[in-house]
């Protein structure tokens, strides 16, 4: 952290943020996943780096699908969704919709998470991003 503050580094740093969230995920840490989520943030926010904001918001909307916190999944995912469509951000744009199909099954919205889900699997589809369209496909069934 140091390091990277002493070089002015910030992006560089905001991507150590994410890797440490990353690890906390897969520990099954979700508060510190979200601390390290939020200092990222913070630093995208200030060198208004928009991918990286889109992209830490879908995550952090992610996570709080996962821990039931539905009115903030849906605070972060339609902020980052925002962002993603006036930056033209297609391929982020797919992941948020697809998690927006998420939280969207989660609340019992069935309908309208097969419209979410569609709409990423088309952006997919267009996008060329096959993995993404596989991973969105086995979340639909």
């Amino acid at each position: 952290e140091v390091f990277f503050e002493n070089r002015k580094d910030s992006v560089n740093l905001a991507l150590i943020y994410q890797n440490f969230a990353k690890a906390a995920d897969l520990e099954g840490d979700i508060k510190s996943f979200i601390d390290f989520s939020n200092r990222a943030l913070n630093i995208y926010q200030v060198y208004d780096y928009q991918p990286g904001v889109c992209e830490i918001l879908n995550n952090l909307g992610n996570a709080f699908i996962k821990i039931g916190n539905y009115s903030q999944a849906k605070e972060k995912l339609e902020e980052g969704l925002q962002i993603a469509l006036d930056n033209g951000l297609k391929n982020s744009e797919g992941f948020i919709l697809s998690n927006l199909g998420k939280l969207a099954y989660q609340q019992n919205n069935w309908n309208i998470a097969e419209l979410f889900y569609q709409d990423s699997k088309l952006i997919f589809e267009d996008f060329g991003n096959i993995e993404a369209l596989i991973d969105v496909s086995w979340d639909f069934f």
